[in-house]
């Protein structure tokens, strides 16, 4: 385990792991370079390669895994703790709190506890990932910008009907006209896949509803009113009986 200096400031997760991934490259001078960035722990990176993982303690508690599981040159990988000397002035230049821990750990278990917040840069070289950096922010950081998003005012969502009251007089004229679907339903119920796919001509379907029990007539499929079934010119109509206002609660009319 080893302690790092460093100082503190503000940026980005992705800026910090750009930041460091340039570093690295650099200090071990195989021509690594940054291939791609990306948000969470990259699914790319084998789980039993070794990691560096820092947890740096100071006010801004940021977390960075560094893993390097192949050499641009097909050698070995460097060891992770070889890689503190090249890392320790980035951390700094970075501004990532005051002091730290540094572990070396497989990279699954590095980066066990890495969610979306996080920023990563893939490093390798010809195309081919061969390392990766990976930084997490405390929440405090990595939320900043959806707290600012949250203190915008929102857009307060109005009942139109509220809003302009109950529609009368010389506008309710201008809804006279229009048409709606009014349906009568003789009742319900319920089947199963096997007994629809069993229906056939002169299959009988029983109802949820008594003989001479009233039917429901509905408007857009809201219940209005009940009545009786009657034959009007050889075609079905259905005589009122109740009317249903909005409150469920029927009105017989005289």
């Amino acid at each position: 385990m080893t302690t790092i200096e460093t100082t503190g400031s503000t940026t980005t997760a992705a800026g910090i792991a750009q930041s460091l991934a340039l570093a690295l490259g650099d200090g071990l001078g195989t021509g690594l370079a940054p291939l791609a960035t990306g948000t969470g722990a990259p699914a790319i990176v084998p789980s039993d390669a070794p990691a560096l993982r820092a947890v740096l303690t100071g006010a801004s508690r940021t977390t960075v895994v560094v893993s390097v599981w192949q050499s641009s040159e097909g050698g070995p990988a460097p060891d992770p703790a070889d890689l503190v000397p090249l890392l320790a002035p980035a951390f700094v230049n970075a501004g990532l709190g005051d002091d730290g821990e540094v572990d070396v750990l497989p990279a699954a278990e590095a980066l066990a506890d890495i969610d979306q917040t996080a920023g990563h840069v893939l490093l390798g070289r010809d195309g081919s990932a061969l390392g990766c950096v990976v930084v997490q922010l405390p929440p405090t950081r990595a939320t900043e910008a959806a707290a600012v998003r949250s203190e915008v005012p929102t857009q307060r969502t109005v009942n139109p009907v509220s809003a302009v009251g109950v529609v009368s007089g010389p506008r309710l004229e201008l809804l006279r006209d229009v048409e709606l679907a009014v349906t009568a339903e003789l009742g319900r119920t319920r089947m199963s896949l096997r007994e629809l796919l069993s229906l056939s001509p002169g299959t009988v379907v029983e109802l949820d509803r008594a003989a001479g029990s009233p039917v429901d007539l509905l408007v857009n499929g809201t219940l209005l009113a009940r009545g009786e079934v009657v034959v009007v010119d050889e075609e079905f109509g259905v005589r009122i009986t109740e009317l249903v206002n909005t409150e469920n609660s029927a009105e017989t009319p005289h």
